[in-house]
């Protein structure tokens, strides 16, 4: 049986791994600061006709937590109405 690097085993995961879609919001913010909390609310509507399977309504929440001065993790949840 061979053995595997995990270098070599993460190189071929990102390699084979999905392109991510572009989203209509997405949150990013690039300042981080220790012991930070966020919250975001983000929310859009189109008026006119939309194509079929486009959305009409979008919500997003996100809540983000810095325990660090260098990392900040986010979860984010996007409801959409077409």
């Amino acid at each position: 049986m061979k053995k595997f690097s995990l270098p070599a085993i993460l190189v071929a995961a990102l390699a084979f791994a999905p392109d991510a879609k572009a989203q209509v919001f997405e949150v990013i913010h690039p300042d981080v600061e220790k012991d930070q909390f966020e919250l975001e609310a983000l929310n859009g509507l189109v008026l006119s006709d939309v194509a079929n399977g486009e959305e009409r309504y979008v919500l997003e929440l996100a809540a983000a937590y810095s325990p660090v001065s260098f990392w900040k993790t986010t979860f984010a949840v996007e409801i959409a109405k077409p």
